[in-house]
């Protein structure tokens, strides 16, 4: 498996804080890599659903990593003791 061209992960204690801090990465990152607004309004959309999905999400610490390899954008939502969220788009 190569290595990443762009890999960023936060640890999240609180995900209600997160909410803000999402939306200024998703403006950051996914605009500056070539999506459309509403791409990145969906994936937003996509993962805070994932945050506040899992049973007891808010109680357990969780991971979110965005990751580009080549053209396509990987992201991965991880709560302790549950499923991965994963999703991946393909970059302009």
């Amino acid at each position: 498996m190569s290595e990443p061209e762009f890999l960023f992960s936060l640890e999240l204690s609180d995900e209600a804080s997160f909410d803000r801090m999402l939306a200024d990465i998703a403006d950051a990152v996914f605009l500056h890599l070539g999506l459309t607004r509403q791409a990145v309004d969906a994936l937003v959309a996509d993962v805070r659903g994932a945050l506040t999905g899992a049973p007891g999400a808010a109680r357990r610490p969780c991971a979110v990593r965005f990751v580009v390899r080549g053209r396509d954008i990987e992201i991965v939502v991880a709560h302790e003791g549950a499923t991965e969220w994963r999703t991946r788009r393909s970059l302009p």
